[in-house]
């Protein structure tokens, strides 16, 4: 990632587009194992917690893209 990183005088939507495919990435992992979870017949609802749930872009796409009925964010 260092490579990555953007040097001056570069154009900030360099560093843009690579945020935005990150967290395209990151979102479409999330959903893949939630959608996994389910499949497991545990629950409608959904918990969770830590750092990496506390995405706010991803957490407004869950309910949507998942067959969990409700969902609740520590």
């Amino acid at each position: 990632l260092t490579d990555l990183r953007l040097k001056p005088g570069e154009n900030p939507l360099k560093a843009a587009d690579l945020a935005y495919t990150v967290q395209m990435f990151f979102c479409d992992v999330v959903l893949d194992i939630l959608n996994h979870l389910y499949q497991q017949k545990i629950s409608d609802n959904l918990i969770l917690g830590g750092g990496c749930m506390l995405n706010s872009s991803c957490n407004g796409i869950i309910l949507q893209n998942t067959p969990f009925k409700n969902m609740h964010v520590y």
